[in-house]
């Protein structure tokens, strides 16, 4: 063989294998997986853990930004105008964002760890009465548990 046949050969197969791949990904909402009602709340625990972990850190965060805000944050300038002068209050804007993305983060942490805790409790309970318990999960299903 040539080598440009050979390059266009190896590129038909690169080709054809990334469309064999793609449509098996979008075939994953079809596959199916069991998981026993236990694996799955070891697997909640671990997501509960790691959100209890991050909302910890960003709560110490939110304490740290407050703090330098009230401490720095501002600032009072005398402004003069015609007329006369005021005084301005004058906030140190990456303070105040940094304070609303911990903010946001601290939340989302929060409602995740709870959404956890609720799941964690259901299927516990299911464990609890049939401790050989299966679920039948989607791919979704394993992503979102963390699988």
């Amino acid at each position: 063989m040539k080598p440009a046949i050979q390059q266009n050969t190896k590129q038909k197969e690169i080709q054809i294998h990334m469309e064999i791949s793609e449509q098996s990904l979008s075939n994953r909402e079809q596959w199916e997986f069991n998981f026993t009602a236990r694996e799955v709340v070891v697997a909640l625990d671990k997501r509960i853990e790691h959100h209890t972990s991050r909302l910890a850190w960003w709560e110490n965060e939110m304490d740290q930004a407050e703090a330098g805000l009230v401490d720095k944050g501002f600032e009072y300038r005398e402004r003069h105008q015609t007329g006369g002068s005021g005084l301005v209050v004058v906030g140190d804007p990456e303070l105040a964002n940094r304070v609303k993305q911990c903010q946001r983060s601290v939340n989302r942490h929060k409602e995740n760890k709870q959404l956890f805790e609720t799941w964690s409790r259901v299927l516990g309970s299911q464990v609890k009465q049939d401790s050989k318990a299966t679920l039948l999960m989607k791919y979704d299903d394993v992503k979102f548990f963390g699988l």
